[in-house]
């Protein structure tokens, strides 16, 4: 029997004992069995997934849109009065345009009620993992620093040879690998571009170091900073523009 490898962003057809199809959410289904009955059982299931799927989020929409029953009961308090107004005290004709901007209204506000209030839980959650991130590469950041400080005082390494071990690049951001180069230089009282950091001022340290790592560059045989800030610049790796206020 072959193998078939699900791509959610293609179909590919398989021998004549495998079958492929697109459930009702847009993704491939890659079925492998006997037959086309095994193949129509599985569409089967993936469509009663999809219908149970749909009904639980309907039930949890109108649940959020209870809780907020006042945009609601304003829309119905609302129609109300204005055919009290028409009917029981008779003090005009209100077209039912009006009542029905009014029954909308009360509609039209509990459901951004209730969006607002899952936008605000999903963009706490997304702060949240940035916090999270941020710390994260903070951390790798000291770790790095240690170690290139290490290698310093026992003279086992130091320089820009030193700085393309530590693998710079995976901090993702030019202003943090500067501030860990700096600190590694207040502490080490070693220059770790070792004079040749003004060939750096205007490169984008990720994008150097990422080029460092992947051609495997060697400072003490191949070349120099100047040679790799070059490069960099002719790829467009140039130093992010410092945002000001």
């Amino acid at each position: 029997m072959s193998r078939c490898v699900d791509r959610v962003s293609a179909i590919r057809w398989c021998t004549a004992f495998s079958s492929t199809y697109l459930n009702p959410r847009g993704t491939t289904l890659v079925v492998t069995g006997r037959g086309p009955r095994d193949a129509a059982q599985v569409v089967i299931r993936a469509q009663r997934r999809y219908r149970v799927g749909m009904w639980r989020d309907l039930g949890q929409y109108l649940r959020a849109l209870w809780k907020h029953f006042g945009g609601l009961a304003t829309g119905a308090v609302l129609t109300v009065a204005l055919l009290v107004w028409q009917y029981v005290l008779k003090r005009g004709d209100i077209p039912m345009l009006v009542l029905g901007v009014a029954v909308g209204a009360g509609l039209f506000m509990s459901g951004f009620q209730a969006w607002r209030e899952e936008h605000g839980k999903v963009a706490g959650h997304a702060d949240t993992e940035r916090r999270d991130e941020q710390q994260r590469l903070r951390t790798l950041a000291a770790k790095m620093v240690e170690e290139y400080i290490g290698w310093a005082r026992v003279r086992h390494d130091a320089g820009p040879h030193a700085l393309a071990r530590l693998g710079l690049h995976a901090l993702k951001s030019d202003a943090l690998i500067r501030e860990a180069i700096q600190e590694m230089y207040e502490r080490s009282g070693t220059n770790p571009w070792s004079g040749s950091g003004h060939h750096v001022e205007d490169v984008d340290l990720v994008k150097f170091f990422t080029w460092v790592r992947e051609i495997n560059f060697d400072f003490l045989k191949d070349g120099t900073v100047e040679d790799v800030a070059k490069q960099v610049r002719v790829a467009g790796g140039h130093r992010p523009a410092v945002k000001t206020l």
